[in-house]
């Protein structure tokens, strides 16, 4: 699953570059977000690869911006407010979604706790049983 980016230069601009990789970052959090509502772990791992390559080039980009030494476009009060704005907003959304994970995995842990606990009353339940072979009943004594 491929979240699109609309891109300019990053030669000419970085910051700006950087805002519309922070903003395809930013759809991919939503997206992972939503997976782990709806329990869909294969999608939500496929996006943690696909926020994996964003995040490489958010700092290839980086490099690239050093490397031209600091250009006046690149000092953009608005690109890096708009940066600063939705990395804010993926960290809040990257919150939430560890929180609801960490429920999930709290939930299955007690549903384990309660399958562990059931087959532990059937084996009680099956030794306290008499045993039938071939029609027979064997009375413990």
């Amino acid at each position: 699953m491929a979240i699109e980016i609309g891109l300019e230069s990053p030669e000419t601009r970085p910051m700006a570059f950087k805002v519309v990789l922070y903003e395809a970052i930013h759809r991919t959090a939503q997206a992972q977000h939503a997976a782990l509502e709806n329990d869909d772990l294969g999608t939500f791992y496929d996006l943690l690869v696909e926020r994996e390559k964003l995040l490489e080039k958010v700092e290839q980009v980086g490099e690239m911006s050093r490397s031209l030494g600091t250009q006046a476009a690149d000092l953009d009060r608005r690109d890096r407010s708009a940066a600063a704005t939705l990395v804010r907003s993926i960290l809040d959304l990257d919150t939430q979604s560890e929180q609801l994970l960490m429920d999930k995995i709290a939930t299955a842990r007690t549903e384990l706790n309660r399958v562990h606990s059931g087959r532990k009353v059937l084996r009680a339940y099956d030794y306290l049983a008499p045993n039938t072979v071939n029609g027979l009943v064997d009375r413990r004594s």
